[in-house]
């Protein structure tokens, strides 16, 4: 009789609970501030490990998951960089070269979310026709002053 190795997001699955948990553990407790910042990034670098990891297994699936990565990563990246720099000085200023990095994190998740909405609704021009009548109809109904 052959044992199966139970699937990865099993695990992954199953270890996010306790990860969870340790986290705040150290946080209440005020411990080891660069082992909470390490489990606080895990979670984007796990997902950003998941998408590379899809986007290497299913190549009509590629450009949506290569994109989730790299917001992913520019997440980590800029949450490692704020850590450091909040390290290195009692407050970070604002805004601080970490912003950069959070601004395409979510510039390159909309790509994402959004190459998956039009994957799913193949023809579907609809948000993009009533910006363009709504954009044409603003002007007319600017407020001015009197």
């Amino acid at each position: 009789m052959t044992t199966r190795r139970p699937p990865a997001w099993t695990l992954a699955l199953a270890a996010a609970p306790v990860v969870i948990a340790i986290y705040y553990w150290l946080v209440a407790l005020d411990l080891w501030p660069g082992a909470q910042v390490g489990l606080y990034v895990s979670a984007n670098a796990a997902f950003a490990a998941a998408c590379l990891v899809v986007a290497a297994r299913n190549r009509a699936l590629r450009p949506v998951m290569l994109c989730l990565a790299a917001a992913a990563g520019c997440g980590v990246a800029a949450d490692l960089l704020f850590y450091v720099l909040a390290l290195v000085h009692d407050e970070v200023a604002y805004p601080s070269v970490a912003d950069i990095g959070y601004l395409a994190a979510y510039v390159t998740m909309a790509a994402g979310l959004l190459m998956i909405v039009r994957r799913r609704t193949p023809g579907w021009t609809a948000p993009a026709a009533s910006t363009r009548r709504s954009s044409r109809s603003a002007p007319a109904t600017w407020p001015t002053s009197s």
